[in-house]
């Protein structure tokens, strides 16, 4: 009975199970054709606010963009790093090619005080409420204890950093969020080659779908957001097979090169940055044996976001067609007999590889580029030298300073122990009175 009501004999049969089967592929295709201009409508290509599409939107509604990049290598009282001047000058030259105001401070530019006076007063003067600010910083990170919270306090360390004072000579995270509230521009976006916590704010890993009013509310309201390399206890991984850190290789791809645009519609919000470098940077860390999974923070209640809009690359060469041909052979384009002879004349004899012999002007160009190669690194020479003893004045000044102030602190202790037995000799001299006057 039990086998009878389970497997009835009806669909034994053969000819119903076709049946349902050609209805339930009806039913399939019906929904597939009702949700496929759904999937059009959904598509972020095809996304338009006020009747544009989303980079001439953008582009149309911001003000100009600034960027301050800082890069240390060398630091007074750390050990030194090999990649984190390079990256900032990588990042400093794609931003300037998508039409930013680039400051770069690097190694010795790049003191406390130096970094906060170009954050807190050169910026400020110079940013209105449309536009949009980008810091980018690689170097050292440090972490104290922190009372009452789970985790550290992080902090940038600018050159002049001292390990054991860092709340005094480090940039913590709070004053990053100062930072961003003081500046008047609408967006503001960190992006910090560095592992670290200590971060009060909303965290997010998803990607929003980018919808037309999605997009509309993250250009108009105002975003201050934060991307780090990595989260607490994790390192930063670098080494010459990305000739620079792995956050900051995917960082120039995915901006520079447009990698980071994941849904092609011609924009890169920081989530979908952020999406971009979350799966790649993890997964080159973990093809070391190494754990780094970078993190993204909004360091206020706004839901704005920053949007870089990259450069377009050609997807393959353009071969240009010509509208009057009609098939068969034509004659070549004037000109272009004289363009091919001047090519062909260009590449020399081709019996001077077996002589031994170098076209006179192909033998002054190699001439001409060993003597810039040579210049080029005189100069280099040159620069690390200016750079050691720069570096090496900053930390003879410093010693100054501390020993101006430890001098000055035994000044003090003297005084206030003269004025100390001054009092206790005044007290003395007051008591014998009495007893004096008593008598």
């Amino acid at each position: 009975m039990f086998d009878s009501v389970l497997y009835s004999p009806t669909p034994r049969r053969g000819s119903l199970p076709y049946l349902s089967f050609f209805f339930l592929s009806l039913l399939v295709f019906g929904l597939i054709t009702l949700l496929l201009p759904v999937q059009a409508q959904t598509d972020p290509r095809s996304n338009t606010v006020n009747g544009k599409g989303p980079a001439q939107y953008i582009g149309e509604t911001q003000g100009n963009a600034w960027a301050v990049i800082i890069g240390i290598d060398k630091y007074l009282n750390l050990a030194g790093l090999a990649y984190a001047v390079d990256d900032a000058k990588s990042v400093a030259r794609m931003l300037e090619g998508q039409g930013f105001r680039v400051t770069s401070l690097y190694n010795t530019q790049a003191t406390r005080t130096a970094i906060l006076r170009e954050l807190r007063q050169n910026l400020v003067t110079r940013v209105q409420k449309d536009d949009r600010v980008v810091i980018f910083f690689a170097g050292h990170i440090g972490e104290t204890p922190s009372k009452g919270k789970q985790q550290p306090v992080g902090y940038m360390m600018p050159v002049d950093t001292e390990p054991g004072l860092l709340p005094d000579t480090a940039i913590s995270v709070e004053i990053l969020r100062e930072l961003s509230e003081a500046l008047p521009a609408k967006q503001v976006l960190f992006l910090n080659d560095i592992c670290y916590g200590g971060i009060a704010g909303r965290s997010q890993r998803s990607f929003p779908p980018m919808t037309s009013n999605y997009l509309k509310m993250i250009t108009s309201e105002p975003a201050r957001q934060l991307i780090t390399a990595g989260g607490t206890g994790q390192q930063a991984l670098a080494g010459p097979k990305w000739k620079h850190s792995v956050f900051t290789y995917y960082l120039l791809e995915g901006i520079g090169k447009g990698r980071g645009d994941l849904n092609g519609d011609g924009i890169i919000p920081t989530s979908e940055l952020f999406a971009f470098l979350d799966e790649h940077v993890q997964s080159a860390a973990l093809t070391h044996k190494h754990v780094q999974r970078p993190e993204m923070w909004w360091l206020g209640p706004d839901k704005g976001e920053f949007v870089f809009i990259p450069e377009k690359k050609s997807s393959g060469p353009q071969i240009a067609s010509n509208p009057n041909r009609q098939g068969g052979t034509s004659n070549p384009a004037p000109g272009t007999v004289e363009t091919i002879v001047g090519l062909l004349k260009s590449f020399g004899n081709p019996l001077d590889v077996f002589s031994n012999k170098v076209p006179s002007g192909k033998n002054e160009q190699a001439q001409k580029q060993k003597s810039l190669a040579e210049e080029a690194a005189a100069l280099e020479a040159e620069r690390e030298k200016f750079e050691l003893q720069a570096l090496q004045t900053l930390k003879e000044q410093r010693q100054r300073e501390k020993d101006l102030q430890a001098q000055l602190a035994e000044a003090q202790r003297v005084a206030a122990e003269e004025e100390r037995r001054r009092v206790a000799a005044e007290q003395a001299r007051q008591e014998k009175a009495a007893v004096l006057a008593q008598q």
